[in-house]
């Protein structure tokens, strides 16, 4: 959930850096705003500001501005692949470091000893 004040702060970088947006930011627009973003996390709504502001020469909409969003990627519910990555590391962070060590050592053995076959 997108912290309030960041908002806030955010929202007043644009009126600085789009003088001729014609609006005020009273308790009930902030609000408004507000509501329409607060889906977004604080990261992705700095990084939507930021990327407007350096693309955009008209002073925003709630429309225009969300066109800017890149979503976080989450790993854990979005991707398989990497859900089955993460599991492998929890088992591996199991394994006891002397059974680790033994296994680097027994693998360097074997690649050197098939490196000289060749």
């Amino acid at each position: 959930m997108l912290n309030k004040n960041l908002f806030a702060v955010k929202m007043e970088e644009l009126l600085v850096l789009f003088p001729n947006w014609n609006i005020e930011f009273d308790a009930k627009n902030m609000r408004v705003w507000y509501n329409q973003f607060s889906d977004l996390t604080d990261n992705e709504f700095k990084r939507m500001i930021d990327t407007y502001v350096k693309n955009e020469q008209y002073p925003p909409t709630v429309g225009s501005l969300r066109k800017y969003i890149v979503k976080e990627f989450d790993s854990s519910k979005d991707n398989p692949t990497l859900q089955q990555v993460e599991k492998w590391k929890r088992e591996a962070a199991k394994v006891p470091e002397s059974t680790k060590l033994e296994f680097r050592e027994k693998m360097k053995e074997l690649i050197k000893e098939k490196s000289n076959a060749q």
